[in-house]
This record gives structure tokens, sequence and C-alpha cells, in this order.
């Protein structure tokens, strides 16, 4: 499956935490990393698809977990919501690249995984390291 979107429009999958929250606060939301919501925002307007691709979900009274009933994942959606930064899906494919005669595994498809685990960010030049292969936002926004 070719998952380059027509008319060169790519499907991004940002993480949250430590990505677009500067800290590891969880469960609490710790402080926007601006330059990256304002760089996605722009890369949206433009057609690109993006996914928010986080471990955060919700919680419900009775589900077997660890963590106490919360609606984690809701409460990370709203708050992107609140700085303009929407999604075209959240931790799943988009709808135009799933097929449901076909069982695919939990990532998401993307043409670029942005996540704090893969990339070094420094909120102070702006740069996103990539194994050395993208070394500042002007590359990235090239490669997009």
């Amino acid at each position: 499956m070719l998952l380059t979107m027509k008319n060169n429009h790519y499907v991004l999958a940002i993480d949250f935490d430590g990505t677009l929250v500067k800290e590891h606060t969880f469960p609490e939301i710790g402080e926007p990393r601006i330059w990256l919501i304002d760089l996605l925002k722009g890369l949206r307007s433009q057609g690109h698809k993006l996914i928010l691709w986080t471990c955060r979900e919700d919680v419900y009274e009775g589900d077997n977990t660890v963590f106490k009933p919360r609606l984690y994942l809701t409460e990370a959606v709203e708050w992107c919501y609140r700085y303009g930064l929407e999604f075209d899906a959240v931790n799943k494919n988009l709808s135009e690249v799933e097929d449901p005669t076909i069982k695919t595994c939990r990532k998401v498809f993307a043409d670029l995984y942005i996540d704090d685990k893969a990339a070094i960010f420094d909120d102070v030049s702006k740069t996103i390291t990539f194994n050395e292969y993208i070394n500042s936002i002007n590359d990235l926004k090239r490669l997009i």
C-alpha cells in the first residue's frame, strides 16, 4: 500500500507526551511546544494529514488497568484543540488507508513519525534531529 497522499501531501503521526508537550508529566499535561504545534497547524492547512499517536487512552470504571478511571486521551485531544491543533485521526489509521477486510497491526501508517523517543528537541534553536538526517526545521519543511 502506498502511503504518500495525492498531490504531495503526507501523513504525519505525532506523539503527545514529550513531543507536543515538553515534559513527561503523565497523567497531567505539561507545557506546550508551541513552535511544533504552529508548524503542524501550518502543515495541516497545506493539506497534510495529522494523526495523534499516543499511549494515552481513556480509562473507565471496571477497566483492567493500573490507572485510575480518567479520560486521559480525551484530555489530550481537547488540550490540542485549545491550541488550534486538530487531527485527522487519533490512535488509528486514516479512513483513506483503512481496509476493513485486512487485519493490520497497532502501528498507524504514516510517512513521518514525530516522537521524542526518535528525535531530540531543542526549544531554543527549534531543531529536530532524526539520526543526523534532519538538522533543522527548514529541513523538516523541505522533507514534508
